[in-house]
């Protein structure tokens, strides 16, 4: 489980299951994104919008990498959700 959201400096066939606040539904979902320091894409969404982010409470799938820390606890992209701290609780079953 990647317990911070980082940038990568280094990947190698890195997939992760991101964890993610799914406002249709109200629930925490999972959706399998490939990652890699190499895919750095420009918007004006903020840093979550880089394909060279991984996220806290997501989970490796396969591969590896190295990260730097951007983002720890009330700070981090899922937690900036708002949802109830109940719902980041449930159990860890990724797709």
């Amino acid at each position: 489980i990647i317990p911070a959201d980082a940038r990568l400096v280094e990947s190698s066939n890195l997939v992760v299951a991101e964890r993610y606040y799914d406002p249709d539904t109200g629930k925490i979902a999972y959706r399998r994104e490939e990652k890699s320091s190499e895919k750095i894409i420009d918007f004006d969404g903020g840093y979550d919008t880089y394909a060279n982010i991984v996220y806290a409470a997501s989970m490796v799938v396969s591969g590896k990498g190295r990260a730097i820390v951007i983002m720890t606890g009330e700070d981090t992209k899922l937690s900036g959700t708002g949802t109830a701290e109940s719902s980041l609780s449930a159990p860890i079953k990724p797709p």
